[in-house]
């Protein structure tokens, strides 16, 4: 599993794409994944902060 600071990266380095990207579906979709790491990192976060480890795929609503 990654470290939340590494699903933070993932989510910089998308939205630096998207910044590059002239068309506008496209960067939209690259945005749309940016905010998705931001939430699993958020997520990771979490978890770790409540002393819970996520079971990689397993259904959010019950972790």
């Amino acid at each position: 599993m990654k470290t939340v600071a590494e699903y933070r990266e993932f989510a910089a380095q998308c939205r630096e794409m998207a910044k590059k990207m002239t068309n506008a579906n496209d960067k939209q979709a690259v945005e749309q994944m940016a905010e998705a790491w931001d939430k699993v990192a958020n997520d990771r976060e979490a978890a770790l902060a409540r002393g819970a480890e996520p079971v990689p795929g397993g259904n959010p609503q019950t972790q």
